[in-house]
């Protein structure tokens, strides 16, 4: 058991908080896509972006199931309301806050940061 809790302490510590990510990334923000193929990217895709993902394949280092884990990793899986709809945190990040409401990626770092994310 104790060897389980080492693992998973070690794993977190792999991943800096998404709120972090988005407050340093140099990266310019898009809307309705992860990446343009441009360099541009909405907040989900500058955070995969800043984690490894080249922005353009979801190649063999970044399947649908990597992509899993890594919100998992990262707090996105949980299920939360959000005004009045159900959803994952990565759909109110990618989906609501980045390309309904267009919110800069720093008020979605604020609002990661108040979420503990």
């Amino acid at each position: 058991m104790k060897q389980k809790l080492i693992l998973e302490t070690e794993v977190k510590q792999l991943f800096r908080k998404a709120s972090e990510i988005l407050r340093q990334t140099k990266l310019e923000q898009t809307y309705g896509t992860f990446s343009d193929g441009k360099g541009k990217f909405c907040a989900m895709g500058a955070i995969y972006a800043e984690l490894g993902w080249d922005g353009k394949h979801m190649n063999s280092n970044w399947r649908s199931g990597d992509i899993d884990i890594i919100n998992y990793q990262l707090g996105f899986n949980n299920i939360i309301q959000y005004g009045e709809c159900t959803v994952t945190e990565s759909y109110v990040i990618g989906g609501i806050m980045n390309d309904q409401e267009r919110k800069p990626f720093s008020e979605i770092a604020d609002y990661l940061e108040i979420r503990g994310l």
